[in-house]
């Protein structure tokens, strides 16, 4: 039997001594996909970085466990462990070593005894929660198994683990809608964490692959279809943002409004300005007619539409700025403000676009309501004193 752990990949990764980072990577992508096996020194290193020093008297021994494990020689690794927790009993690792030792040998009452000693240190192990959960499932206690799952990801949302083994203890109950939610789950985070993991290496093309090959084995997953829109964006690849936002308009159209929106985006990052613009407008309409989301996307929906309100008008103005429809870019700075009075780089944008457009003394108001929400911003301070000196200026060329 080989318990569960924790992947120990959500947190910063783990570089032992002598391993560089490339190999640290390949080390954390293999042990999402279940294929690493920790070195003595590897583990001793991560549970350090996550449980703290281990005692310097406990070292040693806890050391020489590690290693009689790796050697098969179990009866010697038990004595070891047990030696070093009677010199650091409250150094959690040794628990869980001796647990999951106990476990692969078959004596699942002893390791959930184990395991219970190592929650009263600390219960909010996560690695202990694991292993008892998995000792109880395979002497078939699948609540209590179920609900030290339960109990690991109320810890920590992102545990894919958590989730996987749930499901299979859901499937041995006979609770089979359950273990299909739970599957879904983990394949969802295991595609953030392969992403992640991928981004952190610069490795973008393998990021986008990772999303697509999680969409064609479920093309209806709103999730991955929308993260592959911001990943596009992120990578640079405009075309195939505003391509994927295309697509799931047909079907999706309680997200339609923030659709119009992030591809008016794309294609304003790709300098189609009058696409962008009537994108924009699009969404604007679309949001104004939002109808209440439902369902298991809803919290999604809620989120991008929730953005794509927020700044589409700020988006448009600052294209009309751009494309020198000052009129219009003022009209929508001033939508914007309406509900955000305290927006004092918004009043400097307007201010801008009445500038261009000649009227000096409306640029000079916006600016000071800037400097009256933010007096000590240093751009702000310098476009008033700019607008300040050019009125002075026409009006002494103006003076009979």
């Amino acid at each position: 039997m080989q318990p569960v752990a924790a992947k120990p990949v959500d947190k910063e990764l783990a570089i032992p001594p002598g391993m560089d980072m490339s190999s640290a990577m390949n080390s954390a992508e293999e042990v999402l996909e279940g294929k690493h096996h920790f070195s003595v020194e590897e583990k001793i290193f991560t549970y350090e970085r996550s449980q703290g020093k281990v005692p310097e008297k406990a070292r040693a021994r806890f050391s020489q466990a590690l290693q009689q494990k790796y050697e098969h020689n179990s009866a010697k690794a038990l004595q070891s462990l047990d030696e070093a927790i009677k010199v650091a009993p409250k150094y959690g690792p040794i628990y869980f070593e001796k647990a999951a030792l106990l476990a692969d040998l078959g004596k699942l009452d002893q390791a959930i005894s184990v395991c219970d000693q190592m929650l009263t240190l600390d219960p909010k192990s996560i690695s202990g929660l694991h292993l008892r959960a998995c000792c109880y499932s395979e002497s078939h206690r699948y609540q209590q198994a179920a609900d030290d799952y339960s109990k690991a990801i109320a810890l920590d949302k992102k545990d894919s683990v958590a989730y996987e083994e749930r499901a299979k203890v859901y499937l041995k109950m006979g609770r089979q809608v359950e273990a299909t939610h739970d599957n879904d789950e983990a394949d969802r985070r295991n595609v953030r964490q392969k992403v992640a993991l991928s981004m952190a290496r610069g490795d973008s093309d393998k990021a986008l692959k990772t999303v697509d090959d999680a969409i064609k084995k479920d093309p209806s997953n709103l999730e991955l279809r929308t993260s592959k829109i911001f990943l596009c964006m992120t990578m640079g690849k405009q075309s195939d943002a505003a391509a994927t936002c295309t697509s799931l308009m047909k079907d999706c159209p309680e997200l339609l409004g923030a659709l119009y929106f992030f591809r008016g985006k794309a294609y304003a990052d790709m300098g189609k300005e009058d696409q962008a613009l009537a994108d924009y407008t699009q969404a604007m309409a679309a949001l104004e007619h939002q109808a209440v989301p439902s369902g298991k996307n809803k919290n999604l929906i809620i989120g991008m539409t929730g953005k794509a309100s927020k700044t589409v008008y700020l988006e448009r103005a600052s294209l009309y700025l751009k494309t020198k429809q000052y009129a219009k870019a003022c009209a929508d700075y001033s939508k914007y403000l309406a509900t955000h009075k305290d927006a004092a780089r918004v009043y400097l944008l307007r201010a801008e676009a009445y500038k261009q457009a000649g009227d000096m003394k409306k640029a000079l108001a916006d600016c000071k309501s800037a400097q009256a929400i933010d007096p000590t911003d240093e751009g702000i301070n310098a476009e008033t004193e700019e607008i300040i000196s050019a009125q002075s200026g026409n009006a002494k060329k103006h003076a009979p």
